[in-house]
């Protein structure tokens, strides 16, 4: 084994230099560029998720009907239960009340951008539309 062999030198097996590390300027540009790219294709997905769901004006009227009585109910209850105590435990009623807003929230932004979505990955799967979805110059995540 040769002494030359042992320690690489910094060229690449082209004989090229390897490229300089880029400039915060274009680092920045090229990572606006991706991020404004990809904010048009969520966009463009946003639009036609609402234009899918007001396809059906009343079902969607009645969902926020239906999600909104829920959420009245969940409050309601939270109510009856502080009407003969201050605390339950450490939690106060507005902490309690902060806690189900919250949840009730993240289960609304899942329902509204994934469960549609997950519930039609199988039939993606076993109808070979997946295949199709994958292929697509977009990234999937």
């Amino acid at each position: 084994m040769s002494p030359k062999s042992k320690f690489q030198s910094p060229k690449s097996e082209s004989g090229a230099a390897p490229a300089p590390p880029q400039s915060r300027e274009g680092l920045f540009s090229r990572i606006t560029h991706h991020a404004s790219r990809y904010a048009g294709i969520y966009g463009a997905l946003f639009k036609n998720s609402v234009t899918r769901e007001m396809m059906f004006k009343g079902n969607f009227l009645l969902w926020i009907i239906v999600e909104l009585l829920w959420f009245g109910l969940q409050l309601s209850f939270i109510g009856v239960l502080y009407l003969h105590t201050e605390h339950i435990g450490s939690w106060t009623k507005w902490e309690v009340i902060l806690l189900i807003g919250t949840s009730a929230f993240i289960q609304q932004l899942y329902q509204a951008f994934f469960l549609i979505n997950c519930t039609n990955l199988s039939e993606l799967v076993r109808t070979g539309k997946m295949d199709f979805l994958l292929l697509l110059p977009v990234n999937t995540r």
